[in-house]
């Protein structure tokens, strides 16, 4: 078997026929294809800008800047629009939680009054139920 040697779908040699349909093909030879050369990291100045996102900020940047000017910076990279779309992606899936036969459980907050857990409040420091979970989806909260 030597480097340049063809086979055939079926394991044969190109030109030979050996009549064997056992199907043990641990005697082929498979010839590792050409790996690719890496391709270059894309520049980062050669990014489109997205006008909806402001410039990046370097941490020098960020290191001068007065506390009002974090504030405004930090309130445009949490904006409205961006919550909207956070919004967007999880109601569905709120909704199959919801909807699905052992979400029952789930739909409202746990009385530790009524189930006689009175350290509930200890062990789950915030507790959350899908009802309170959707309240704050709509709210953007």
């Amino acid at each position: 078997t030597g480097p340049n040697v063809a086979y055939t779908p079926f394991g044969d040699r190109q030109g030979e026929t050996t009549g064997s349909s056992s199907g043990d093909l641990s005697w082929v030879e498979v010839k590792p294809e050409p790996l690719l050369p890496p391709r270059p990291l894309p520049d980062s100045s050669a990014r489109p800008s997205n006008p909806r996102l402001p410039p990046p900020v370097g941490c020098r940047e960020v290191e001068n800047m007065a506390t009002k000017d974090l504030q405004g910076h930090f309130n445009s990279l949490t904006g409205f629009k961006r919550l909207e779309s956070v919004k967007q992606w999880c109601l569905p899936v709120h909704q199959k939680l919801f909807d699905h036969p052992f979400g029952f459980a789930f739909h409202h907050p746990v009385d530790p009054v009524k189930f006689n857990i009175p350290d509930y409040l200890d062990v789950i420091t915030h507790p959350m139920d899908l009802g309170t979970v959707k309240t704050k989806l709509l709210n953007l909260e």
